[in-house]
C-alpha cells in the first residue's frame, strides 16, 4: 500500500516563509499534492493508495482521485500519523508500505514503479532527499520498523533497516530526489524541464520576485531579486 502523508495546507512549507506568503505556501502545497496524486493515478497495477491528512481540501482532492483517506487529527506528529497508517495498511492485508511525501512535484509514474519493483522480497528501499532526509520509504513487511522522518532521517532509516537485518537498497531517482523545503529547492523546481503544476507555480513566483512590487515576502535567492 502507498501512503501519502499531507500536512494542512495552511501550515505547510514554513521554511519558505522568508520568500513566500502564507497564501503562496498553501498554493504550492496544494499544487504539489495534485502532482503527486496525478502520478499515482497513472501507475500501472492495482496498488492501493491512502492519503493521511485532516486537511479538508487535501482529503477532497484525494477522494476525487479515487484514493482512500485516513484522518490523522488525533496523531501528535507526522511519524505517529505514518505509523498509524502503516498499521492500518497491515490490518487491511497490505504486504508492504511505500511512504511518499506530498511535496514531490517532479514525481513520475516510472519512479513509483521502479520503487515497487525494486524489492520483491522482505526488506527496505530508500530514496534520499538532497538535505539528508528521506523522500521515499518502502518496507516489506508493511510495519518492518517505525518511521523516523525529520532532519537526517535517511541515516535514521538506514540504521533501522540494518537493525531489522533484511536487505536494504538506497536508490537515486531524480523525480523523487527533489522535495521543496528551502528557497534553493524552489529555484531548482522553477528551473526544471519537467512539466508539473507546482513547477509552473514556482516559475511565476520566481518571476514575480524580480519585480519591486511583487507580493512575495522576499526575493528568491538566485532569482535576480534585490
Amino acid at each position: 500500500m502507498i501512503i501519502v502523508p499531507v500536512k494542512p495546507f495552511a501550515l505547510a512549507k514554513q521554511r519558505l516563509a522568508a520568500v513566500l506568503s502564507p497564501a503562496q505556501r498553501a498554493a504550492l502545497a496544494r499544487a504539489m499534492l495534485c502532482d503527486v496524486l496525478a502520478a499515482l493515478s497513472r501507475v500501472t497495477g492495482t496498488t492501493p493508495v491512502v492519503v493521511v491528512t485532516h486537511d479538508p481540501e487535501a482529503a477532497r482532492l484525494a477522494t476525487s482521485a479515487g484514493f482512500e483517506v485516513l484522518d490523522d487529527r488525533e496523531r501528535p506528529n507526522l511519524n505517529a500519523a505514518i505509523d498509524m497508517a502503516s498499521a492500518w495498511a497491515r490490518a487491511h492485508g497490505a504486504g508492504f508500505t511505500l511512504v511518499l511525501p506530498a511535496d514531490l512535484p517532479l514525481l513520475r509514474p516510472g519512479d513509483i514503479e521502479a520503487l515497487l519493483s525494486c524489492q520483491s522480497g522482505d526488506g527496505t528501499v530508500l530514496v534520499a532527499a538532497r538535505d539528508g532526509g528521506t523522500n521515499a520509504l518502502f518496507r516489506r513487511p508493511a510495519t518492518l520498523f517505525p518511521v523516523r522522518f525529520g532532519p537526517d532521517s535517511l541515516a535514521a532509516h538506514i540504521a533501522q533497516a540494518l537493525i531489522a537485518g533484511l536487505p536494504l537498497t538506497v536508490l537515486s531517482l531524480p523525480g523523487i530526489g527533489l522535495d521543496i523545503d528551502r528557497p534553493d529547492d524552489l529555484l531548482a523546481l522553477a528551473n526544471s524541464d519537467v512539466q508539473s503544476t507546482a513547477r509552473d507555480l514556482a516559475r511565476r513566483v520566481v518571476s514575480d520576485s524580480r519585480r519591486p512590487s511583487a507580493g512575495t515576502s522576499a526575493s528568491v535567492p538566485g532569482s535576480g531579486g534585490a
